[in-house]
C-alpha cells in the first residue's frame, strides 16, 4: 500500500516552469534582469549614426559570472543572461560607460560620441 501512495504522490508533482524572458526582480538599487533574459540593442556613432562593430558589452552586478557580447558589423548585440545582473557596461576603444538594466526584453540604443579626449558613451 505504501508503494501505491508514493506513486500517486510522484504523479501529482509538477515541475517548476522554465525561466522566460519576463524574469526580473526589483531591488533597492533598481531592477535586476534575471536568468534567461535577453538584452539586445545597437551601438552607433552619435554624430553619423553609423554602426559601430567591436564594442564589448558586459552584463554584471549580480552573483555569478558576467555575460558578454561583442557588437557585430551592424552594431547589433544580444546577450542571453545566465544570472541576475544589475547593469550593462560598454567598452569601445578607450571609452566606457555603464547604465542600469531595467528588465527582460529591454532594447538598448548605445551612442558613442567621438571627442578629442576619446570616445564618450551616451545612452
Amino acid at each position: 500500500m505504501k508503494g501505491v501512495l508514493a506513486l500517486v504522490a510522484l504523479v501529482g508533482c509538477k515541475a517548476a516552469p522554465p525561466p522566460t524572458v519576463s524574469n526580473h526582480a526589483s531591488t533597492e538599487s533598481g531592477f535586476v534582469a534575471g536568468p534567461n533574459c535577453i538584452v539586445q540593442g545597437r551601438v552607433t556613432d552619435a554624430a553619423t549614426r553609423e554602426s559601430l562593430a567591436g564594442a564589448t558589452l558586459v552584463a554584471e552586478g549580480g552573483p555569478g559570472k558576467e555575460d558578454i557580447a561583442i557588437s557585430d558589423e551592424n552594431g547589433a548585440f544580444s546577450i542571453k543572461l545566465t544570472g541576475a545582473h544589475e547593469k550593462l557596461t560598454i567598452y569601445y576603444n578607450d571609452g566606457q560607460g555603464s547604465r542600469p538594466l531595467h528588465g527582460c526584453g529591454e532594447r538598448i540604443e548605445v551612442k558613442v560620441r567621438q571627442q578629442s579626449s576619446g570616445p564618450v558613451i551616451v545612452w
